[in-house]
């Protein structure tokens, strides 16, 4: 009877050690592993769930490999500051420079440095405030502007885009840089020319992600990990061609990494940190490796104010008008403010002179100013009062007038 009891409790030890292992080996396991058109369909809703986006204090900083070597150096191409978007491809953005370095190409010397630069685009207008440039380590205020009537070409640099982040994001992500597409239109037209997809499930930076690989040989591969438990984030991207078809040695084109993200608003899941290694375009051989971080991601804000997009043009600088022509000068406010109190005294001044003294100008009484009722004034002195106002403003506008050339 006691072994009978023995073995039974063994038995049934070994059921319930079983039926654990086969729930825990359930619970961890992958969902079905989804058809290339459902990703595909996955991908292009995601990329519609930004509605605008603040990433303050972005850095970007380089490092360079030369040809034949293993070794990454520090290079100088750098840039920070801080960028708003309003989550359109092409739309209205924002970029804060507080600093940017690049190659000086036949220049005063080797390196361009640029302080506190605006870009902006309202939708319709472009704005470009220049703050400090010149040689590296020597730059002086330049204080010029330019109004445009298009888009701004600093947005198109792939410095900028991949310093602001964006260029990391799933909405902005430009698979091939030769064109404009978003991954999902160049998702959608590999399902039409190319037959070779490989989809599972994988492991990234601790998370699991969803690996879909396209395959056209002998010329290109490219792979993109997708974070199907944050948003469809993208985590990291592979372009990969042959330089000698028919070889099975592949040259890495492009490696984009994105190791943190950041939850930015509800179920928005943006780049906190991010980098991306791919061949230098203005040294051949060479490869060049960008490394993001941002102190902050704020997305989808209600009270996102879109004036942002225009920002005031500061006093005292040229601005180079290429929607109306020519150019002006901002007026400095203390300066403007002055002349309209030097016009406001010589009405007072023209008043006295008029039939000898001017009728005095009744008040509000405290009692009628709450009730909204004003003081009274007499009509023939309000009517020269008005006119000479007019003239005095009209005086001041037509100096300011004077100074566009």
């Amino acid at each position: 009877m006691h072994l009978h009891n023995s073995l039974g409790i063994r038995v049934c030890g070994l059921l319930i050690a079983l039926w654990l292992t086969g729930a825990v080996a359930s619970y961890g396991q992958n969902p079905p592993t989804p058809d290339a058109r459902e990703v595909v369909r996955n991908v292009s809703n995601a990329e519609r769930q930004l509605v605008n986006i603040e990433v303050q204090e972005f850095d970007l900083i380089t490092q360079t490999r030369p040809k034949n070597t293993d070794k990454w150096e520090p290079y100088k191409i750098m840039m920070s500051g801080s960028a708003w978007y309003n989550g359109l491809r092409y739309s209205k953005v924002r970029i804060h420079i507080s600093q940017r370095i690049l190659p000086w190409v036949q220049g005063a010397s080797p390196w361009y440095e640029e302080r506190n630069r605006e870009i902006a685009f309202d939708g319709q207008f472009g704005r470009v405030i220049n703050g400090r440039s010149g040689p590296a380590g020597r730059v002086a205020d330049i204080r010029t502007a330019m109004l445009l009537p298009r888009w701004p070409t600093d947005f198109d640099s792939r410095l900028t885009q991949l310093a602001a982040g964006v260029g990391f994001s799933l909405g902005f992500y430009e698979p091939d840089p030769a064109s404009a597409d978003t991954l999902s239109k160049y998702l959608t037209d590999a399902l039409a020319h190319v037959n070779t997809w490989t989809i599972a499930w994988d492991s990234l930076y601790g998370d699991r992600v969803l690996r879909v690989e396209v395959f056209n040989d002998p010329v290109a591969y490219t792979a993109y990990w997708f974070d199907v438990d944050h948003g469809y984030a993208l985590r990291r991207a592979e372009r990969r061609q042959h330089h000698y078809p028919g070889q099975q040695v592949w040259d890495m084109v492009e490696l984009t990494q994105i190791s943190k993200l950041v939850e930015a608003a509800p179920g928005i899941w943006f780049p906190i940190q991010a980098s991306r290694q791919e061949l230098d375009p203005k040294q051949p051989g060479n490869e060049i490796l960008y490394s993001y971080h941002a102190a902050k991601i704020i997305a989808n804000n209600p009270s996102f104010d879109e004036s942002v997009f225009a920002p005031p043009f500061p006093p005292k600088v040229r601005v180079f008008d290429m929607v109306h022509g020519g150019s002006f000068v901002t007026a400095n406010a203390s300066a403007t403010a002055g002349e309209m109190d030097k016009a406001i005294a010589d009405i007072k001044t023209s008043l006295q002179n008029v039939g000898g003294s001017a009728p005095p100008i009744v008040a509000e009484s405290d009692s009628d100013a709450h009730r909204g009722v004003a003081g009274h004034v007499d009509p023939t002195f309000a009517l020269i009062a008005g006119a000479l106002i007019c003239i005095a403003i009209s005086i001041v506008v037509y100096r300011h007038q004077l100074r566009r050339k």
